[in-house]
């Protein structure tokens, strides 16, 4: 049984630039980036190569659990697209604040396309976690976090931590 006291991923906002300290922000290449954590193959500069993986099933239902404790009145996005023969169909949640760890079920039954396929299994499941949903990211400055038993300052917003992945059949 899942304890929650194991390793899960964190995907979080970070504000980066050259020149920046945990005490400011600086550098003509200072940019803001909602991390994101997805199945396929990206190049240097963070776009999408690829995206998905063979996957030979018909899931009715993916699960997950999570924490999220964004900034401001941010949400995080857990994306999944299937690819059945000809189509692709897709769906998006938005998960909301939780500093405890709480359980999202994705139902893909509810998609119509899905539902209308029959038997019909994927070829190929993408999915894809984002720390915000947001165009205009907020982040705090010279925030202390343990990483591998390291304390780090970062420029840091919205944190996404995701465990126990499932699907159902």
């Amino acid at each position: 049984a899942w304890s929650g006291k194991g390793k899960s991923a964190q995907i979080m906002t970070v504000a980066i630039g050259s020149g920046s300290s945990p005490t400011s922000w600086v550098g003509s290449d200072r940019v803001k980036v909602a991390g994101e954590l997805f199945i396929g193959n990206s190049d240097v500069s963070g776009n999408h190569e690829s995206e998905g993986y063979p996957f030979s099933s018909r899931p009715s239902k993916i699960s997950f659990k999570y924490q999220y404790l964004p900034m401001a009145s941010e949400r995080f996005v857990c994306e999944i697209r299937l690819s059945l023969q000809d189509k692709v169909i897709s769906k998006k949640y938005l998960g909301n604040a939780s500093s405890s760890w709480t359980t999202a079920t994705i139902d893909l039954t509810d998609i119509p396309e899905y539902s209308h396929s029959g038997t019909l299994k994927a070829s190929s499941i993408y999915m894809s976690f984002k720390s915000s949903d947001s165009s205009d990211l907020d982040f705090s400055m010279g925030t202390s976090m343990e990483l591998a038993g390291e304390n780090y300052k970062f420029h840091c917003g919205s944190v996404l931590r995701i465990d126990d992945l499932q699907h159902t059949i």
